[in-house]
């Protein structure tokens, strides 16, 4: 199995693609690229860490730490800590860059390097071309420290989470609310898959007074007690407890708490395409302003902007494109359909501990249950497939085929292909993170999407 490489960082299996070997060559690649981009010379560059909970962090990190030091890299260890604190971390200690070591939603035997700017953001594919290209050639490192006093230094930093709510908490909108969320008395359940999103929200909810919480799968040193990915097959045991305890609502997290998905009181698990939407409504009622999400959303986002009147642009699949069409229009919210939100006057990159902000301020301010809230949004069924005993070239041929008996009204080559009728579409495209190919599909009715995924598998079996 291929290590995958893209704006999303370098993952793969541990031991077998991402190796002692592999990690030392991409962390030098990367410390050479921070060197030549910030032309930091004589001035040492300085990278903030942080880690999910997988078992495997602990020799990845020494690898990096170590890699990073003798590159002449001062790093700063921010322990136990979301991706996105990462990136929020690098901007407030005025860092040149930062790593985190976490395979998100993948399962425990992955891990991964998610490499970022200066800015907090990932890293351009321009840069991920540079770090793969040196890697893979094995070069001659281009900085080195070339006696003790110029090795990197090593600090722990204990407060990067606490500056993270902070920030939340000032984002205007939520200031404004704090009061009426305190009053509430919310009831909620939380599946954080035994990683850092229970550090997050425990201080989260501390702030808020937000005491009645179940905590399900919380034991740090037990990881993954659940398959890591917040999709609805997964959360049967956040569903039932939901139900059971009668709470106002469930939620449910990807290992480094870039990802939210909900549960309604009565135990629906609502398809992680309505995290975005929920939040993105909450933003604009707010604040007018573009809207980006990526090509595998939901049509909803386009039904919000039109609400609205504000524009909505497409990006390709992953949390750099998103965010760089975010900073070039200028927009107020951004967004990917795995449940992840994007509001860059708080963050620019992907957050869990933000959405679940949101998600409370938003019913806070509405006074409405969780199902009540979804009525008010627009309404579509999503369902998505993973093929892997197909090559991407058959599965396209097929697509084709259903074109040619189907006129389309839009063909999108925005990432993959997106095909388009009316309110109905499918898309097909190679995941970067693992080595499968994704298919959805989204209509009006369930009915409706599970045919047309139908519909394709029936030409590629044919």
């Amino acid at each position: 199995m291929p290590l995958k490489v893209s704006v999303s960082g370098v993952r793969g299996l541990v031991g077998i693609d991402l190796t002692a070997s592999v990690i030392l060559r991409y962390v030098q690649a990367y410390a050479d690229w921070l060197q030549l981009h910030y032309d930091s010379t004589p001035k040492k560059c300085r990278v903030v860490i942080g880690t999910d909970t997988r078992p495997s962090r602990h020799p990845i990190k020494h690898l990096v730490v170590g890699t990073l030091q003798f590159a002449g890299i001062d790093v700063i260890d921010l322990g136990l800590v979301p991706t996105p604190t990462v990136g929020i971390a690098v901007r407030t200690l005025n860092a040149h860059g930062g790593i985190a070591i976490t395979a998100s939603h993948n399962p425990l035997p992955w891990n991964a390097l998610k490499f970022f700017s200066g800015e907090g953001t990932f890293l351009p594919p321009s840069a991920i071309e540079y770090i793969q290209r040196r890697a893979q050639e094995n070069a001659k490192p281009t900085t080195s420290a070339q006696e003790p006093s110029e090795l990197g230094s090593y600090t722990r930093e204990t407060t990067a989470i606490d500056k993270h709510i902070d920030q939340i908490l000032s984002y205007p909108p939520v200031a404004e609310l704090a009061g009426r969320i305190r009053r509430m008395g919310f009831r909620v359940v939380v599946d954080p898959v035994n990683s850092v999103g229970l550090l997050a929200l425990q201080r989260l909810f501390r702030i808020l007074d937000v005491y009645d919480v179940h905590w399900i799968h919380e034991r740090l040193t037990q990881p993954f007690e659940r398959m890591p990915e917040p999709v609805p097959q997964h959360l049967t045991r956040l569903s039932e407890t939901v139900r059971t305890l009668r709470a106002d609502l469930g939620l449910a997290l990807d290992p480094d708490a870039d990802r939210l998905a909900l549960v309604a009181p009565n135990g629906t698990i609502l398809s992680e395409e309505l995290t975005q939407v929920i939040c993105a409504h909450f933003v604009l009622r707010h604040q007018r302003g573009a809207l980006v999400t990526n090509v595998a959303s939901s049509q909803a986002m386009r039904d919000l902007a039109q609400e609205f009147d504000v524009p909505l642009y497409t990006t390709p699949v992953g949390e750099y494109h998103v965010v760089a069409k975010l900073k070039e229009v200028k927009g107020v919210f951004g967004g990917e359909g795995n449940g992840g939100v994007i509001v860059p006057a708080i963050h620019p990159g992907r957050d869990a501990i933000t959405a679940t902000t949101i998600v409370l301020a938003n019913l806070a301010e509405r006074d409405q249950s969780l199902q009540e809230l979804v009525q008010t949004l627009p309404q579509y069924s999503m369902v998505k497939i993973q093929i892997q005993d197909y090559p991407l070239e058959a599965i396209q041929q097929a697509l084709h085929r259903l074109m040619q008996e189907e006129s389309p009204t839009l063909v999108d080559h925005t990432d993959g292909i997106k095909v388009w009728w009316d309110k109905e579409w499918l898309l097909v495209r190679p995941s970067r993170t693992e080595p499968i190919v994704r298919v959805q599909a989204e209509a009006p009715t369930r009915a409706r999407a599970e045919y047309r995924i139908h519909q394709l598998l029936e030409r590629l079996e044919g």
